[in-house]
């Protein structure tokens, strides 16, 4: 029986068999047929534009975190530069030794008030700015309390400096802990003897 539509084309058939094993399907149809390629197609777009969407999204982002870093590496070279130009300009002499008691860096004051250049004191034991007797102990002591964290945090001392000149002393100390690098014990020196 043939099924026709209302232009008389035909839409179906109807096949009247006795018997299923009358009936003997020589070739399955194609499985690409134009509607499962369609179907495939949209797949394959809708994945294409959702991974150029995220590539997007990814880029943006990328581009947003880039430029934040930019603006706190150039924030912090500023700050490193006002610090410098304090440390540099203070009428204190300052000092930062790690935990062996080796001097890390000094100011400008801080070699006037020594007597030495940068080169004679950074990189050498703080000890070599001054005359002291039991050397050693005094260098264990430091360590124990660069250990413990433990400073005084004001004090007046009367010092022989290396040249054999005895100076009075205003020293401030406090610890300096870094991001990167072990903590270092910032020490800020003053002159007082005309003072006393």
């Amino acid at each position: 029986l043939l099924r026709l539509d209302e232009s008389h084309e035909p839409r179906a058939f109807r096949l009247l068999v006795s018997n299923p094993s009358d009936i003997t399907v020589l070739e399955r149809p194609p499985w690409f047929t134009t509607r499962r390629v369609f179907g495939l197609a949209a797949v394959l777009l809708i994945v294409v534009m959702a991974s150029m969407a995220w590539i997007f999204a990814l880029r943006a982002r990328v581009a947003r975190q880039t430029e934040l870093i930019r603006q706190r590496l150039e924030s912090e070279a500023a700050v490193e530069k006002r610090l410098a130009l304090v440390w540099e300009s203070s009428a204190d002499g300052m000092r930062m030794t790690d935990a062996e008691g080796t001097v890390v860096q000094v100011n400008q004051a801080y070699c006037e008030l020594i007597g030495k250049s940068r080169v004679e004191l950074e990189g050498k034991p703080y000890l070599d700015a001054f005359l002291v007797e039991n050397r050693e102990g005094r260098l264990a002591g430091y360590r124990e309390r660069f250990a413990k964290h433990e400073v005084i945090p004001r004090r007046e001392l009367k010092s022989l400096l290396h040249s054999g000149r005895v100076v009075w002393l205003d020293i401030t100390e406090r610890f300096m802990d870094q991001t990167q690098g072990p903590p270092l014990l910032l020490s800020q020196l003053r002159d007082v003897t005309e003072a006393r």
